[in-house]
């Protein structure tokens, strides 16, 4: 009786969200390298854990969780070199978002900057915003365009709001790790030949 109790159990334990650690400045993107079963891509995903500011009213994280998944593939354009190519990039909030035709509407601030105000992707199911390659390098490095090594540094920190399917506004934060490896990996950083 009590395995039958636990194998009950188990499938809920599973779905149980990770609480995001409370030290968060010592929070490092989680790598995980694998290959695509479908096309045999060799890819590399990179993990961050955020945390609520405003957390969603019908929710089911208990953080928000920016994916970032890259291709490590040389490529070079004439004089630039690239080690990577952006997959995707996405910030899972756990709840349905309030998207419209012409996209889903954030509001975004670098470390201490001003609000800028974008349309991004929405993912099928609705609870997750797509970062294209512009403002993905903008989010690392403050600039749209790639980032050339060693020029300035990376942005430390993200504020995200969207707005909820439901009358509320869902505000993140996410402590950003030094990106160089994700940003290498992903082709957002270049070095001259």
């Amino acid at each position: 009786m009590r395995l039958l109790a636990c194998v009950l159990l188990l499938p809920g334990l599973l779905q149980t969200p990770i609480q995001p650690s409370p030290d968060s400045t010592a929070q490092q993107w989680a790598r995980k390298a694998y290959t695509d079963s479908f096309s045999g891509t060799s890819l590399v995903s990179f993990t961050l854990t955020g945390r609520f500011l405003d957390p969603p009213q019908h929710g089911h994280l208990a953080a928000p969780v920016w994916i970032t998944v890259c291709q490590p593939k040389p490529t070079h354009n004439g004089k630039d070199l690239y080690e990577g190519l952006l997959a995707k990039s996405y910030v899972d909030f756990g709840a349905v978002l309030n998207s419209t035709t012409a996209g889903l509407p954030v509001i975004y601030r670098l470390d201490d900057g001003k609000p800028k105000a974008e349309l991004w992707s929405s993912a099928t199911a609705g609870t997750s915003a797509f970062l294209d390659r512009f403002p993905f390098n903008t989010v690392l490095y403050g600039h749209y365009l790639p980032h050339r090594a060693n020029s300035n540094p990376p942005t430390k920190k993200l504020v995200l709001k969207v707005d909820e399917a439901y009358p509320a506004s869902i505000v993140v934060e996410f402590d950003i790790p030094d990106p160089d490896e994700m940003a290498r990996t992903c082709g957002t950083t270049y070095h001259k030949d």
